[in-house]
């Protein structure tokens, strides 16, 4: 999916996927989330996960027995290398396998951050997530295309003139 954003949005946050389909699949071991295009300045990305911020240029070791959304008993970790969050189920019955309906809270509730005062135009920032089974065989990966704008949209009210004009030159009664 594509979606659009101003820079001011992504600025205080916003959720990496706003609403997806619970997968039917009921050996789901793992959740990756692999950042392919992180825009000009990786150093200003950020993942929210669990209410801790993880700086997208920067590793974060494996941090356990957190809640993702509303789904408990979860590890996850950062690669900034490779540009993965790997999210995965560390206790519960059956043993360490989420349900679709957690894999739906999970990706529903990591947020991505960017602390940039500006950016170049038209930046893109691009996620594949792929489900891993217990035998660790990939689902095929879902891409999201997230594109930033540095300014809002703009209404030319007379578009006879060059610029962008904030007033309209007639007036309507």
């Amino acid at each position: 999916s594509t979606v659009d954003f101003t820079l001011t949005q992504l600025n205080t946050g916003i959720n990496l996927v706003g609403n997806v389909a619970a997968p039917e699949s009921t050996d789901i071991e793992s959740i990756t989330v692999r950042f392919t295009q992180q825009g000009s300045n990786r150093a200003t990305n950020q993942l929210i996960v669990a209410g801790t911020t993880v700086p997208m240029n920067e590793n974060l070791a494996q941090q356990n027995n957190q809640t993702i959304g509303t789904v408990t008993a979860l590890s996850f970790s950062y690669s900034a290398a490779s540009g993965a969050l790997v999210v995965r189920k560390t206790a519960g019955a059956p043993a360490r396998v989420l349900t679709g309906n957690e894999v739906k809270s999970i990706l529903e509730a990591i947020k991505i951050k960017n602390t940039a005062g500006s950016i170049a135009s038209d930046e893109r920032l691009v996620a594949q997530v792929a489900l891993f089974d217990i035998a660790t065989k990939s689902s095929p990966a879902s891409s999201i295309t997230m594109n930033i704008f540095d300014t809002q949209p703009m209404l030319d009210m007379d578009s006879t003139l060059p610029g962008i004009q904030h007033q309209a030159r007639l007036r309507y009664q």
